[in-house]
């Protein structure tokens, strides 16, 4: 990756004309890489900001689909993962939608992959919401209108942390509260524990919880002491 930095700096330092039609070969050629492969994604990560990550995914409808096949890969995640987020340095949160958002929420909705699911919520809500923080509600929409799963209360509350854990949410109104308290009571512990981390995540650690905040934590812990769960308890 960083040789043909050096190389893409150096055409373009003492040959323009070169250096242009050079970036339309590796262009030609790493189309036809398959995304299985990991180098397909390091030279992507170097010719996206040179020739403008906007116009490739104009260009490519599925381009977002496909990227997130890395995802069912831990060997690909982190290249992906640097691919995606050179892309929503640049991007309108319209083009977003148009290229992201669907592929985005079956990949969280996916039951049959637990390894795409999770790492759509562990690198994909994060950099996205960090990145293009106008994402959040269009995601969150999305999802609304999904069918309700463990998976869909998952992804929702991970959104709803993520704004929390970043500042671009301090204050829960009614419908966040009662949203939050529902999934505290969900049947699966994984959803109930996401509910509470939403609670007690936050950017301004010296910002105390609210009184119903804490009345809620309180509850929790107390509904949930007789959990044999040794990863729900920690």
């Amino acid at each position: 990756e960083t040789t043909l930095v050096n190389v893409l700096e150096f055409h373009q330092k003492f040959d323009s004309e070169y250096y242009r039609r050079y970036l339309d070969i590796l262009c030609e050629k790493v189309k036809n890489f398959s995304w299985k492969l990991k180098g397909k994604y390091r030279v992507l990560n170097v010719l996206l900001p040179r020739i403008g990550a906007t116009e490739v995914l104009q260009k490519e409808s599925h381009f977002g689909t496909n990227l997130f096949q890395c995802l069912s890969s831990n060997h690909l995640v982190s290249v992906g993962i640097a691919v995606y987020k050179t892309i929503l340095k640049e991007i309108c949160v319209d083009l977003w939608e148009a290229q992201f958002l669907q592929p985005l929420v079956e990949c969280l909705q996916n039951e049959e992959n637990e390894l795409i699911q999770n790492n759509a919520n562990i690198y994909l809500i994060p950099n996205s919401i960090k990145l293009l923080p106008k994402c959040a509600n269009r995601l969150d929409k999305a999802l609304e209108t999904s069918k309700v799963t463990k998976q869909t209360w998952l992804a929702k509350l991970n959104i709803l942390k993520t704004q929390r854990t970043l500042g671009h949410i301090n204050e829960l109104d009614n419908e966040k509260m009662e949203y939050i308290r529902e999934g505290s009571c969900h049947t699966e512990p994984d959803v109930r524990i996401s509910a509470m981390s939403v609670l007690c995540l936050v950017s301004k650690k010296g910002n105390p919880p609210t009184e119903e905040e804490m009345k809620l934590i309180s509850n929790f812990i107390e509904q949930n002491l007789a959990v044999d769960n040794t990863s729900f308890r920690q």
